[in-house]
């Protein structure tokens, strides 16, 4: 992942620590010791931290104003005229365009106003747009796209690539799970996963808190704020 990622480590210490199930005296340990009854096993916490670094990117990808949103954005692999777009979050970003089969690469993609547009250029009916078909060489009308209700691709030219925003979630079992959302909104993942994770016996009152913190912040989240208030603890 890229510098500035939030680290799983120091999320597991935070968490554990914060629901009063980490033996103090391990805190810093390469491998910090579990002394709760109730929680046992590492995956209860895992999965919750897990669970919120997943929404946060989530968050990420849905927002077209996210500074962040770059960090998930990709070229998907080569699609023709119609293809289905491959599963993504959010908007689709830029459309590039490799305008005929021996082109060197690809030109960046200009939007056409319809997709009938698209499919005139590319039937030339009587020559109207000359003698160059849409995907040749010196084609007057290649490189044009259209992208129809966000998830299907038409394209002037040989074959398209779409930039897409997109994230995969450690497998179960994975130890330690990679994870993905910036390191500025650590706060954020951590006052979920203590807020989805109480017990009986736990502080409510702190873990109602940080409830609280995580539904104020995902929302600035989605809305692309850069960083969000850092974490109160009471």
């Amino acid at each position: 992942m890229p510098p500035g990622t939030a680290s799983y480590k120091r999320l597991y210490r935070r968490v554990a620590a914060a629901l009063g199930a980490l033996q103090a005296s391990t805190y810093s340990a390469a491998t910090p010791t579990l002394n709760d009854r109730r929680r046992p096993v590492e995956g209860f916490i895992r999965d919750a931290i897990v669970n919120k670094d997943a929404a946060v990117r989530l968050a990420i990808c849905t927002s077209e104003k996210s500074p962040h949103r770059v960090r998930y954005l990709d070229w998907s692999a080569d699609l023709d005229h119609g293809d289905e777009l491959p599963e993504h979050y959010g908007p689709p970003g830029a459309v590039r365009i490799k305008l005929y089969s021996g082109a060197a690469g690809y030109e960046a993609g200009i939007e056409a106003d319809s997709v009938e547009q698209i499919n005139l250029w590319r039937e030339n009916p009587g020559s109207m747009f000359g003698s160059v078909a849409h995907n040749a060489n010196g084609s007057l009308t290649g490189g044009h796209f259209k992208i129809e209700s966000g998830s299907r691709l038409y394209l002037t030219g040989y074959k398209g690539q779409v930039e897409l925003a997109s994230f995969d979630i450690s497998a179960e079992g994975t130890d330690p799970p990679v994870l993905g959302a910036p390191d500025a909104f650590e706060d954020v993942i951590f006052a979920g996963a203590v807020g989805d994770s109480p017990m009986e016996g736990d502080d409510f009152q702190q873990t109602g808190y940080l409830r609280d913190y995580y539904a104020q912040t995902l929302p600035m989240i989605l809305a692309g704020a850069y960083e969000v208030p850092p974490l109160q603890q009471k």
